[in-house]
């Protein structure tokens, strides 16, 4: 979390009277309740600052002297990390064109470089992010889905190129695989999963989406597992799985329990980062991901004495 003393606070409480006051007048006695949250000395200060006018914010009447909440100023804290992750060529797929040369983003010093961050377990042919076809289609795909519109894509696959209708519903990232995938349904209502990188076009049609084309999501998984802290396995285990829903529970000083929730779409991929841990990651359930292992450890081994 980024803190910065600028927007600590006392700013959010000054925010929240002038909410109040924008909705229709702040009372002395709710002055008083909100302005006492942090302590009656700094609640003091608050209101002296806004009843003598040296915030000139509030009317003697409670109304407001301003038409809305004053937005906040990115600090230089903010800045330093926003010009850290725009060096990320995925995270510019999804900002806003130009962004990068705003003259305060511009003159901030990063936070980090991008030679800080260590990548395991991760395949190195990931989708092409810096390529301009490519941020073409995503960007197109994003204001799809934002809008929940129709697009008609031409495809490349095994079998040839194909141009097609299909009505988005979502865009999941790999970080396995290091690629981005679209999930969508065709004019029939079947589901499609396209790898971004096979997208040779995209083309916005003014057709809005059916109501009932996106799948409801699955119930969660649940997967427990033991883990043995040796070699920081904890500390990497804590990063591999920190986009899932998990609880960790410390058996003894080297042994832990993590229960892991997944979506069942994602359970190919969960199983290749378990697998990862080798033997420091012992699954103890459920049977049916149990079951999994085991048949992808007997290909493994038959693949390697071919």
């Amino acid at each position: 979390m980024l803190f910065d003393e600028v927007y600590g606070s006392t700013y959010h409480i000054v925010a929240a009277l002038l909410r109040e006051a924008l909705k229709g007048g702040l009372s002395l006695a709710r002055l008083k309740e909100l302005t006492a949250r942090d302590g009656a000395g700094k609640g003091a200060v608050i209101r002296g600052a806004l009843e003598n006018g040296a915030w000139p914010l509030l009317l003697p009447d409670g109304t407001p002297a301003v038409e809305s909440v004053p937005g906040l100023a990115p600090t230089t804290l903010e800045l330093r990390w926003l010009k850290s992750i725009c060096q990320d060529p995925r995270v510019r797929l999804f900002l806003p064109e130009g962004l990068e040369e705003d003259p305060d983003l511009a003159a901030a010093e990063p936070l980090f470089s991008p030679e800080f961050l260590v990548h395991y377990d991760r395949y190195d042919n990931g989708d092409p992010f810096e390529d301009p076809d490519y941020i073409r289609h995503i960007r197109l795909i994003v204001q799809a889905l934002r809008e929940k519109k129709a697009l008609v894509i031409v495809y490349q696959n095994k079998k040839g190129t194909f141009s097609k209708k299909f009505y988005p519903h979502s865009l999941e990232y790999s970080p396995k695989d290091d690629k981005f995938r679209l999930l969508a349904r065709n004019a029939h209502g079947l589901p499609y999963t396209l790898n971004a990188s096979n997208i040779k076009n995209v083309i916005p049609q003014n057709e809005p989406c059916p109501a009932d084309m996106a799948p409801p999501r699955s119930e969660k998984k649940s997967l427990l597992l033991e883990l043995v802290d040796e070699r920081d396995a904890l500390e990497r285990a804590s990063l591999h799985f920190s986009d899932l829903e998990k609880e960790t529970f410390r058996q003894d000083e080297s042994h832990y329990r993590i229960t892991l929730r997944y979506y069942e779409s994602d359970e190919a991929e969960i199983l290749i980062r378990v697998l990862a841990f080798g033997p420091l990651l012992k699954v103890i359930g459920s049977d049916a991901f149990i079951t999994l292992i085991r048949e992808r450890l007997a290909k493994q081994k038959m693949f390697g004495n071919k």
